[in-house]
């Protein structure tokens, strides 16, 4: 079977509910995990200036 062909089969599968409900718990997981890595920059300088 080529490469080719395996991509026309899954192009061919439905989008159920199961894989909208995985792609919004990815997304909001992702969010979150940003947004900590984001804070935590933030305040490792903020921290860090004040206690110099």
């Amino acid at each position: 079977m080529s490469n080719a062909s395996i991509a026309v089969m899954l192009n061919g599968l439905p989008l159920t509910s199961r894989h909208k409900v995985a792609a919004f718990v990815i997304g909001f997981a992702l969010f979150f995990e940003f947004f900590d890595v984001n804070l935590s920059g933030v305040l490792g300088t903020v921290l860090q200036n004040n206690f110099m």
